[in-house]
């Protein structure tokens, strides 16, 4: 028993150390990145929570899918919103309205961080639950 809880404290440290790095790093140098800044002031959701949870009970693919999702969506969500972001303002003229204008403005990050992030953690959610059916599997035919 102490050796499964010594070698969940690790795992989930483990787990945790993306989140930590990125933390510092948007508090250091990416305060003026918008998804940074914004997933920052908000302690990335406490999403580095049911990460460590589930890497503690040794739930591996659930875990590294939401740590990636998170971190995937992070960076793809900024440079893709800021790509959008760049293209659609220059569409702006002056005869377009203020309502117009504001939604060429707008910044998508946090919408591709959203869908990158829940499709990376539901495809390890059926990568763990089919990995733990073959596990069973094999050992029932034993």
């Amino acid at each position: 028993m102490k050796k499964f809880r010594k070698r969940g404290i690790l795992t989930a440290g483990l787990h945790l150390l993306p989140f930590l790095i990125l933390y510092i790093v948007s508090a250091i140098a990416l305060q003026e990145v918008y998804l940074f800044k914004w997933m920052y002031d908000r302690w990335y959701l406490f999403i580095w929570l049911p990460a460590a949870i589930l890497a503690y009970y040794s739930k591996y693919y659930e875990s590294v899918s939401i740590t990636m999702g998170c971190m995937v969506g992070i960076f793809l969500g900024q440079f893709l919103g800021d790509f959008l972001r760049n293209r659609n303002m220059h569409l702006i003229t002056d005869v377009m309205s203020e309502e117009e204008k504001a939604g060429l403005y707008a910044h998508h990050g946090f919408i591709i961080w959203l869908i990158t992030f829940l499709i990376v953690t539901f495809l390890g959610i059926i990568m763990g639950h089919m990995k733990r059916r073959k596990f069973h599997e094999k050992r029932d035919c034993m």
